[in-house]
């Protein structure tokens, strides 16, 4: 997560059918995501995102 100089890293867990940010971290508008998911070791997909 980027916000502003702020940047920080967010593990993000299985919630049931879906993924959710776990820890400490600010989220506003502006903000800026990039998600990595890897598989076996390798990444296989990213996204990146802003929020609005």
């Amino acid at each position: 997560m980027l916000n502003g100089a702020d940047k920080s890293e967010v593990q993000l867990v299985p919630a049931g059918d879906k993924l959710e940010a776990k820890g400490a971290f600010k989220v506003a508008k502006g903000t800026k995501g990039v998600v990595v998911l890897n598989l076996a070791g390798k990444a296989a997909m990213t996204a990146r995102f802003e929020v609005k």
